[in-house]
């Protein structure tokens, strides 16, 4: 530990946060909040609503890496105790297709497809709440959520046949009963270039507990989150001098990471 880092901030009582903690908090927590402010953004899009399929028209490029050769589709599933989501998904041969559905950390729960999926490829799917005991329709195959909310991400293969791929895009649907949906935590505003800074770690509490995180490491992590959130609180001098070494070595070096895969991956 460097005498830098194991000095106190004269205002604070509490321990400042080696490098290495605020780095592994900063990213840990990220992944959260990205996906919150993605949810965020979509819910403000016209028409948007829980339960209802979008349907992205062929050639946009709106998405991380686009491909070009599939017709995308995409939806935000919100479930209860009492209703669950169901999703049709059409059976497609011939083709690449996928229904991936992912939980409120961007980890997958499932791809649905003939490849991962054998035993039930197509047809009905009841998305619930886990611990829920809704009815379930008949014939309809129950998938547990991680949370009471989640996105799909789903793709159609063209083929050289882009309206063949349309008309299967469309018979995806989703249908949902009377669900209150509590809105996308709030969260400090940021843009990609420039990532969020000590705000981050404002709210941390809600942000946590508005999603339920399966990994191992999970409790670990959250540990680390609220041990640097702590000091975040405990005095502007603390505030200040985090907000200082994330944007002068924890967010670099996470966006170094970011372009770096040989070295993310070592």
């Amino acid at each position: 530990m460097t005498p830098t880092e194991s000095s106190n901030c004269s205002e604070s009582p509490i321990r400042r946060p080696t490098s290495e903690m605020v780095a592994e908090a900063y990213a840990y927590l990220l992944g959260r909040v990205l996906v919150i402010r993605q949810e965020t953004k979509d819910a403000a899009e016209p028409g948007f609503g829980y339960n209802q399929v979008k349907y992205n028209p062929l050639g946009s490029a709106e998405f991380v890496n686009p491909n070009l050769d599939v017709a995308y589709l995409e939806a935000w599933f919100a479930v209860d105790d009492d209703s669950p989501a169901i999703l049709e998904v059409p059976e497609i041969t011939d083709r690449y297709y996928t229904a991936e559905l992912l939980d409120e950390w961007g980890e997958v729960i499932v791809n649905i497809n003939e490849r991962t999926t054998p035993a039930k490829p197509f047809g009905t799917f009841a998305l619930t709440k886990p611990g829920s005991m809704p009815t379930v329709p008949d014939g309809a195959a129950r998938i547990d959520l991680r949370s009471s909310k989640a996105k799909m991400l789903a793709r159609v293969e063209l083929r050289g046949d882009p309206a063949t791929a349309v008309q299967l895009q469309r018979r995806f649907t989703v249908t949902g009963g009377d669900t209150a949906v509590p809105p996308p935590r709030r969260i400090v505003d940021f843009e990609n270039h420039t990532l969020a800074g000590v705000g981050i770690f404002d709210n941390v509490d809600a942000v946590l507990a508005s999603a339920l995180d399966v990994s191992p490491a999970a409790v670990d992590l959250q540990l680390r989150v609220r041990a640097v959130a702590d000091y975040v609180a405990s005095s502007p001098g603390a505030r200040a001098d985090l907000n200082t070494r994330l944007r002068e070595q924890a967010v670099p070096e996470f966006q170094q990471l970011g372009r770096d895969p040989v070295r993310h991956h070592a």
